[in-house]
C-alpha cells in the first residue's frame, strides 16, 4: 500500500494553494460580501459597487451580481426570507373603539361588549378544532357595532360623488 502524504495534501487544501483563475467570480464575492453589504449600507448603489468590482478584475453583468447576492445572502442567512417582529417593535395602537386587557386576553369595544381573544377561547374550550376555535371568534363580531343610520351618514359624508366618463 502506498504512503499518503498528509502535509502535501492539507498544503494543497489550504486557502492559500486556491489559485484566483480557478474560483468562480461568486466564490470569489462571498469572500468580500461583507465589504459590499458594507458598502449598500453606506447608500452605493449596486451599480457602483459592480463598477468598482470590475475595476478590481470581475466581469459579471449587473443580473449576475444580483443573483450571486442573492445566493450568498440565502446561504449565509437562510431563515431571512421569514420576516420577524424586531425585539423592539413598538405594537400598533389599538383602534380608538377597542380597549385590550392582556391579562384576561378580552377586548372591550366602544359599545361596552366583551370580545374574548382566540388564546382565550383555546383555554376555554380545549377539545374543540383550531377551525371551530376561529369560527367562535369570528362570531362574537355577528353583530355591527354601528348602527344602518351612521353607516348612511358616513356614506354621505366620506364617499365622494361619483364622476360620469
Amino acid at each position: 500500500m502506498s504512503e499518503i502524504d498528509t502535509r502535501r495534501a492539507i498544503a494543497s487544501l489550504a486557502p492559500e494553494a486556491d489559485t484566483q483563475a480557478r474560483r468562480s467570480e461568486s466564490a470569489r464575492l462571498a469572500e468580500l460580501i461583507e465589504h459590499v453589504e458594507a458598502a449598500f449600507a453606506r447608500g452605493v448603489s449596486r451599480e457602483e459597487v459592480l463598477a468598482r468590482l470590475h475595476e478590481s478584475g470581475f466581469t459579471m453583468n449587473l443580473r449576475t451580481f444580483d443573483k450571486a447576492l442573492y445566493r450568498i445572502r440565502k446561504r449565509r442567512n437562510p431563515t431571512r426570507s421569514v420576516r420577524r417582529p424586531a425585539d423592539n417593535a413598538v405594537p400598533a395602537p389599538a383602534p380608538a373603539s377597542v380597549i385590550r386587557s392582556g391579562e384576561v386576553g378580552t377586548e372591550t369595544l366602544s359599545n361596552g361588549r366583551t370580545i374574548k381573544s382566540a388564546a382565550q377561547l383555546r383555554r376555554d374550550n380545549p377539545t374543540l378544532p383550531g377551525v371551530q376555535i376561529s369560527k367562535l371568534y369570528a362570531q362574537q363580531y355577528a353583530d355591527p357595532v354601528i348602527t344602518m343610520d351612521e353607516l348612511e351618514e358616513m356614506k354621505r359624508k366620506y364617499n365622494p360623488p361619483l364622476v360620469k366618463r
